[in-house]
């Protein structure tokens, strides 16, 4: 089989793809600025994993301008289209996120993610295609970007800094449980049924970023040197922050990893 993953090159593209490469699929990944003309090779999947989280400008040509493009050419193609969208489209809430939860951006990002999700579900209905929606908690790994909360905290131990805490809470899901989840609604749903259909994954479990930081120094086997911070470091962090992973669980999929077993590999792996 034949994919494009667009945004291989990237956090979670990068996993994707050293996934798909162990089932011996043929896979062509591409960052934001490759050459639509590509589309004349035919492929089985494509995975839309493009994202951008510092300017709206990007965030916009990203999110929407250049996932409306691949829409259109995926027409040509007799594909499924997988789209990574993320739980932080449904806005601040003090309850489990459930897929029929309505979208409620309060920020650009979240805006953007959320128009790319009505445009999967408009191109699934109006042309009638295979098109699945994704949307993961906090995802966390190998690969992710080294100014993310864990590869920070990891970073500053082996260095013997002090590590900043900030208020806040998440719904981390490790990495390889976010990709075999994903292929989990492939194997097991119908693909005329993934007409925009929209799966949570997570592990329905939410930690505070304190909680996260003295786990990890428990695994390195360091003391931790930790300053708490009361106020948070981004105006979107929450005091609840958990995504219900019920239709997954349906399915017959579970994580394989709780925080412990994740972080410990994430730590071997950085």
């Amino acid at each position: 089989m034949r994919v494009l993953v667009v945004g291989g090159t990237g956090f979670l593209g990068r996993n994707i793809c050293e996934y798909l490469k162990k089932l011996d699929m043929e896979v062509h990944a591409v960052g934001r600025d490759f050459i639509l003309p590509q589309f004349f090779v035919p492929y089985d999947f494509i995975f839309f994993l493009a994202g951008e989280v510092r300017k709206q400008a990007d965030m916009y040509y990203t999110h929407v301008e250049l996932l409306y493009k691949v829409l259109c050419r995926s027409l040509n193609i007799n594909c499924v289209f997988v789209y990574v969208g993320s739980s932080s489209e449904y806005g601040r809430m003090d309850e489990p996120m459930t897929e029929e939860h309505p979208i409620k951006p309060t920020n650009m990002y979240e805006a953007t993610k959320g128009a790319g999700t009505l445009l999967c579900q408009g191109f699934a209905k109006e042309f009638d295609r295979p098109i699945l929606i994704v949307r993961p908690s906090s995802v966390y790994g190998k690969y992710e970007r080294p100014e993310k909360l864990i590869p920070t905290i990891i970073r500053k131990i082996k260095s013997k800094e002090k590590v900043d805490i900030y208020h806040g809470w998440h719904d981390w899901i490790y990495v390889d449980d976010f990709i075999n989840g994903i292929f989990t609604i492939l194997h097991e749903v119908d693909p005329d049924k993934l007409e925009g259909e929209i799966y949570n994954i997570s592990s329905a479990r939410q930690h505070s970023n304190l909680e996260i930081a003295n786990i990890i120094y428990n695994i390195m086997g360091e003391i931790p040197l930790i300053t708490r911070h009361d106020e948070n470091f981004h105006k979107h962090d929450t005091d609840c922050w958990l995504v219900d992973n019920s239709k997954m669980i349906d399915l017959g999929w579970e994580p394989k990893y709780d925080i412990f077993e994740g972080l410990r590999k994430t730590v071997g792996e950085m």
